[in-house]
């Protein structure tokens, strides 16, 4: 009799979960990435990506639980791979700022001023505040807030250039 009683409330409850799964497939309105969370954590080689329906409101998506991450992407990067590129592209940007002494002093000689170097090194100085501000912001957790920083240090280094320094690259 117990075995019975079992079996009945676990197919009841496969069945509310069925319904539930069917009404918040019903409020779907758009598509999105749905990543296996525990795939993806525990094998990354087995991790898998397959096309959902991602819920089109926020009661929807806690009914379904948390078994599963949504992740929205442009263009197939995300906004956290997207940050580590724009980070690493600023350190860049300081290695070349700070290696222009160098090609300075080959082409200029025994003759390079200090006043010469100067507005390098404070370029270098702007591109060392954005990554440090970034990589912050990227340690928060805040990836497009990182990637923004990045763009606007860029920008900035760049009217640098041309206001103090002179001419377009």
């Amino acid at each position: 009799m117990g075995l019975r009683r079992a079996a009945e409330a676990k197919r009841s409850a496969a069945e509310a979960h069925a319904a539930r799964r069917k009404e918040s497939q019903a409020e779907t309105s758009s598509r999105s990435l749905h990543v296996g969370l525990h795939d993806a954590l525990t094998r990354p080689s087995l991790a898998w990506i397959a096309l959902e329906e991602f819920p089109a409101s926020r009661e929807a998506s806690a009914r379904e639980g948390a078994a599963h991450v949504y992740c929205t992407r442009m263009a197939g990067i995300s906004a956290r791979r997207l940050s580590e590129l724009a980070i690493t592209a600023l350190f860049l940007a300081i290695i070349r700022t700070l290696a222009e002494y160098y090609r300075l002093r080959y082409v200029r000689g025994t003759a390079l001023a200090l006043a010469e170097v100067a507005p390098y090194i404070t370029g270098g100085l702007m591109a060392a505040l954005g990554a440090w501000a970034a990589v912050v912001a990227y340690f928060f957790g805040r990836y497009r807030v990182a990637t923004g920083i990045v763009v606007a240090a860029i920008v900035a280094m760049f009217v640098y250039k041309v206001v103090v320094i002179g001419g377009l690259p």
